[in-house]
């Protein structure tokens, strides 16, 4: 891949965590927030599943070409943040339910601390399965990896050589995590179809460069999409009526192809970016790196700060100054779980290795 890509789509990601921070943020904890900044939340989502499938199926044709180090590095890369984030959300529930309990109570999705039965479904990845919509304490961010998990599983069909038992296999995928998570899979699958369209020179000369511009400026019809074509459907992953199921999802699958028009355009002009210093492209992967951890585990951290601090009640000065803090918080809890994955991977091997010694 292309330095310039990369470098470009560590930055959209990082983009994409923020604007769903932002638009959390201004509902649970600072309404002081500008809406221009804070109405993007379940776009940003859109963002990201498309950027899941691209990265995954370039890590399928680069590093990860056996299902041994495909099935380890997702696990790693799930687990990691997974485990971190229901500890965070237990630990901030219970303290915050001590010291604000009404608080809490005036949260419609909240509903407890987290029973186990919750936190085991959701550790297993199940909890967005057939609408479940299962939501541990105050983390209802969580409910993506029931999405994103998914598609990893299905994903994992390409290691299986039998077309027979390749489609057994997708059946049986299909049976456990029902249809919603399927019919958002085809966006997952479009980002790992765009980049066997980028990553192939050939493919990519194809695109005359005028045109390559009029792709990267497809996100322009965004705004006509969200404010002038579809009507306000809420949550575009957790519309109950069928009808507006249906609405939700042909907006983000427009708005998926609008952005993977740009990505195509963006990797067809773009470089090696030279003018990026080494500083500069250190500070980019890294603030990217913690964008898992400030996609799972900003809301519990927001809403604690909204019961103790009272922010909402408060100037914009405090609720400012509450989510600086909050999002300082989120970049050292990426310190010791996101950013840490490439260690746990090397204790696996040694835990591994020594478990084969004793046996």
């Amino acid at each position: 891949m292309k330095r310039g890509l990369s470098l470009y789509l560590e930055v959209v990601r990082f983009l994409a965590a923020m604007g769903v921070l932002l638009g959390h943020s201004r509902v649970l904890m600072a309404p002081a927030i500008p809406k221009v900044l804070a109405v993007h939340a379940s776009e940003c989502v859109i963002v990201f599943f498309l950027l899941s499938g691209f990265v995954i199926r370039f890590v399928s044709r680069s590093r990860e070409q056996d299902w041994r180090a495909y099935a380890s590095a997702r696990a790693i890369r799930l687990y990691s943040v997974a485990v971190p984030a229901i500890v965070v959300t237990l630990v901030l529930d219970r303290i915050g339910l001590a010291l604000a309990p009404e608080h809490y109570a005036a949260l419609d999705f909240f509903d407890g601390t987290g029973r186990w039965t919750e936190i085991l479904t959701s550790l297993a990845f199940l909890n967005e399965a057939w609408r479940a919509h299962i939501v541990v304490g105050s983390n209802e961010a969580y409910w993506s990896l029931g999405f994103e998990a998914a598609y990893y599983v299905a994903f994992s069909a390409v290691f299986i050589r039998s077309m027979l038992w390749r489609a057994a296999f997708l059946l049986l995928w299909l049976a456990i995590f029902g249809p919603l998570v399927a019919a958002y899979g085809l966006l997952w699958l479009m980002g790992a179809w765009l980049y066997d369209v980028v990553s192939d020179p050939a493919k990519l000369a194809r695109i005359p460069t005028p045109l390559a511009w009029i792709f990267i400026a497809s996100p322009l019809i965004y705004p006509v999409l969200k404010y002038g074509v579809f009507p306000p459907v809420g949550s575009a992953f957790h519309a109950y009526d069928l009808r507006l199921t249906i609405i939700a999802w042909c907006y983000a699958a427009l708005l998926a192809s609008a952005f993977g028009l740009h990505i195509a355009g963006v990797a067809r002009v773009v470089g090696r970016a030279e003018w990026i210093g080494p500083r500069s492209e250190q500070a980019i992967r890294w603030l990217a790196g913690a964008t898992f951890t400030i996609y799972l585990m900003h809301q519990p951290l927001i809403i604690f700060f909204s019961a103790i601090f009272r922010t909402q009640q408060r100037g914009a000065l405090v609720q400012v100054g509450a989510e600086v803090l909050a999002f300082c918080i989120l970049l050292a809890l990426a310190e010791v779980g996101e950013r840490r994955k490439s260690q746990i991977k090397a204790s696996m091997r040694s835990l591994s290795r020594w478990t084969l010694q004793r046996g």
